[in-house]
């Protein structure tokens, strides 16, 4: 419940949910029917307090062609309550909530089904998200236990695809031979389904910044290679969950979004396509630049460590609410400059919030 506001206007949305707690008859103007019922219940207390779907709903979930894909994932599911249960449902739904608000269509009636007979891409322009469920349910592949039980779910958008986890309010803790499984798992998903065959890449969705402050220090405690932030994903895009995290989404689900980007702010001069030993988009006189839009705490994490062993200048170009981020992590290594999300947006060609 405490994600509701993610949706716009929180009363007006509360208002909605309070009538589908209560019995209300429900007409289909297809069919004539009429069927009344309860749909919702609110349950938990502060924090915790959840909306469950109730059994009663199961006729309107008919009505819309969604039953028979609900009980193929939840048919023979036994919810027994437990709070890492509730953590782990609420962070699904999350996810969903997100790419929904993004544009990305996540509707299993409206997006293709996975499968693994053939190499093909199902997604040249299109802009899909599958929860974990849906991708463990894909063919014969052997699935580890405990794999899929981190990740929250997948981004597949033209040439890209995303693994996607919800930290909420908990610093991330990687397990670095599970997500390594889960990994080579959804490569092949990737490459039978979008002819992408490596997933270098992340989307590691939050609540605020102190916890991605907190997650990024203690890793730099980890000395393991397998356990170390970016020893899974090269890129890591935190994203927090809100209106600027939908407007980050719609940027990273744009084909050859970063090229374009950089392209748009720094003539072809300034550039350092990736040479130079470090990572570092242009460079002005010995003053190194690194774009963050994107939120790629993995190449921030990189940048750091260059500019503490490194002499020179460094600068970091981000939108306004990352700033707090690079100052509580990178503290007075950079200067920072700020670019308005118009600048970016018209730049790319992409609509704004709205």
């Amino acid at each position: 419940m405490c994600s509701i506001s993610l949706f716009g206007n929180y009363q007006s949305h509360m208002r909605l949910i309070n009538k589908a707690t209560k019995e209300y008859e429900y007409f289909n103007p297809k069919t004539k029917e009429h069927y009344k019922a309860k749909l919702l219940t609110i349950v938990g207390k502060g924090r915790e307090k959840s909306l469950r779907m109730l059994s009663g709903a199961y006729p309107v979930l008919e009505w819309l062609g969604l039953l028979k894909v609900y009980l193929t994932s939840y048919g023979d599911y036994r919810f027994t309550g437990k709070l890492i249960e509730r953590e782990r449902i609420h962070r699904v739904a999350e996810g969903y909530a997100m790419m929904y608000l993004a544009g990305l269509a996540v509707n299993p009636l409206q997006i293709p089904k996975l499968q693994q007979e053939t190499i093909q891409n199902l997604f040249l322009e299109k802009e899909c998200y599958y929860g974990s469920k849906q991708l463990k349910e894909v063919g014969s592949l052997e699935m580890n236990k405990n794999a899929y039980t981190r990740i929250v779910g997948a981004v597949f958008a033209n040439k890209n695809v995303y693994a996607v986890y919800n930290t909420r309010h908990q610093i991330m803790k990687w397990n670095g031979r599970g997500e390594k499984k889960t990994l080579i798992n959804l490569e092949e998903i990737s490459r039978m389904n979008a002819n992408v065959y490596r997933v270098t890449s992340a989307i590691l969705l939050g609540k605020n910044t102190k916890v991605i402050l907190e997650t990024l220090r203690e890793t730099e405690e980890t000395k393991r290679l397998e356990f170390c932030f970016d020893g899974i994903y090269t890129h890591i895009h935190f994203v927090p969950m809100d209106a600027n995290g939908v407007r980050q989404l719609r940027l990273l689900c744009l084909e050859d979004w970063r090229e374009e980007l950089l392209s748009a702010l720094f003539p072809d001069e300034m550039r350092s396509y990736d040479q130079g030993g470090f990572e570092y988009d242009a460079s002005i006189g010995g003053k190194f630049i690194l774009t963050f839009f994107d939120g790629d705490i993995a190449r921030l994490q990189r940048f750091r460590y260059a500019a503490q062993r490194t002499s020179g200048e460094y600068e970091v170009l981000c939108f306004p609410f990352q700033v707090e981020l690079i100052k509580g992590y990178l503290g007075d290594l950079v200067k920072i400059k700020t670019v308005k999300w118009e600048v970016i947006e018209n730049a790319l060609g992409i609509g704004g919030e709205n």
